[in-house]
């Protein structure tokens, strides 16, 4: 069975994930209810993918969508770091230029 652990905090302003594991069709209820729970609390909301081996349509459709409901409410969703397995899916669909990204430095 496919896992998805999910890690999150709440930071100044804003709430944080990190995903490890792999977001497939699953896994993206899981992710989907996590990020639901943070949007009435305000702020934007970070996800670190570089620990995702593995996303399906699936689940870059769950990140869009819930970038587009964030976006209605006047904030974001940022992805911090993203692995190469993800940015070559983000490229393939077409959707990189859709999700804002923000290298963070170590």
């Amino acid at each position: 069975m496919v896992r998805l652990e999910i890690c999150k905090s709440s930071i100044a302003g804003g709430n944080n994930f990190e995903l490890r594991g792999e977001v497939d069709l699953s896994t993206t209820d899981q992710l989907r209810q996590e990020l639901v729970r943070v949007v009435g609390r305000g702020g934007d909301v970070r996800i670190d993918m570089r620990y995702v081996s593995f996303i399906g349509s699936c689940g870059v459709g769950v990140l869009l969508n819930m970038a587009a409901l964030l976006k209605e409410l006047g904030r974001t969703l940022v992805i911090t770091e993203a692995g190469p397995p993800v940015e070559r899916v983000l490229e393939l669909l077409g959707a990189a230029h859709l999700l804002e990204r923000q290298l963070l430095c170590s």
